[in-house]
């Protein structure tokens, strides 16, 4: 029986304006024998590692459009393309923040990665899998409109949730104390009808990370939240990140993405940048996100920049947009 061989590692970056890196395999310089069953086993072993199952999420020139299927109702209304081209690589134990204008297209980018957008074209990965095979126990989503039953008490739905994710009854009510404690929610016998906006945002937040997911999603969590509170949930999300879980958002406070281990820019249906917030800023030349992401807005929107599409190590690698300022030298992108 032909040994099996055992598949290095190496860390590269997953592109030149990243700085989270990913392990890739490392190709063995060894003799093809044409039709060895051995080196057809090596090949099969070393494709399993690709880029899709070392990573949290990858999306590969995903295009997603609404309007009719049936073509001769195409005519009579237009196609809206919301997403176009758009490659990400979100690397595991990662905490990203999605920015970009309104109907920019996030919403619709997060609901493609957790399975309830159906894509044209292109692949979304997630954990390996496609996004419409995951595990509902594996993904952790808060929507930005909540979905919450109004008629249900605070305690009832925790419940509720709880059984869904089948989370033993030691584990709940230590995540109850936790959370509730540190969200400072009302009485856990008041209605969620009779919750304000910002605590019901505060539940739908606590929900999405209860059952302990390996990746959280959130769509714009901080909405009508207080600042006291929304420090407070940035903590919970790094302390999440920190037990070796991936959380992806998106948020209207820009100032809050310096927080985060990457940020990547949307700008019309495409990932134009994706970078560490101190790298951004370093190369901007600016001390906040919020005048990084008010220069890159206007450059856009101004035509100062050029988008290049790149192939940033091989074929198998994950097909990144990159945004360049004209001015900047060459090394610096």
């Amino acid at each position: 029986m032909a040994e099996e061989k055992k598949v290095k590692f190496e860390l590269e970056p997953i592109a030149s304006t990243s700085t989270a890196p990913i392990l890739r395999p490392k190709p063995e310089h060894t003799p093809e024998h044409h039709g060895s069953s051995s080196s057809h086993h090596q090949a099969r072993s070393t494709s399993s590692f690709s880029l899709e199952t070392l990573n949290a999420v990858v999306l590969r020139n995903v295009k997603v459009q609404y309007g009719s299927r049936i073509p001769i109702l195409r005519s009579f209304k237009k196609t809206n393309v919301v997403l176009e081209n758009c490659s990400l690589t979100v690397p595991k134990k990662n905490l990203f923040a999605l920015l970009g204008a309104n109907s920019s297209g996030k919403t619709t980018l997060l609901s493609t990665i957790v399975g309830l957008k159906r894509v044209s074209k292109g692949e979304v990965w997630v954990l390996g899998s496609h996004s419409y095979n995951i595990a509902g126990s594996k993904i952790g989503y808060m929507p930005q409109e909540l979905a919450l039953m109004g008629e249900l008490t605070i305690i009832e739905t925790m419940w509720f949730f709880g059984m869904l994710y089948k989370i033993n009854e030691k584990a709940f009510a230590s995540r109850l104390h936790k959370y509730f404690g540190t969200l400072k929610l009302p009485n856990l016998e008041r209605p969620v009808k009779y919750l304000s906006g910002g605590q019901k945002r505060r539940l739908s937040f606590i929900l999405a990370i209860l059952h302990g997911p390996k990746v959280v999603i959130l769509d714009e969590p901080c909405v009508g939240v207080d600042p006291v509170v929304r420090k407070k949930m940035w903590d919970l999300l790094r302390e999440y990140v920190d037990n070796s879980r991936t959380v992806i958002t998106t948020t209207q406070y820009i100032e809050e993405a310096k927080d985060a281990t990457e940020v990547a820019f949307l700008y019309k249906g495409r990932i134009i940048a994706q970078d560490s917030p101190a790298n951004f800023k370093e190369k901007f030349g600016k001390d906040t996100m919020n005048e990084v992401f008010y220069q890159l807005s206007q450059d856009l929107d101004a035509g100062k920049t050029t988008l290049d599409q790149t192939d940033s190590h091989s074929k198998d690698d994950n097909e990144k947009l990159v945004y360049k300022k004209q001015q900047w030298s060459p090394g610096r992108v």
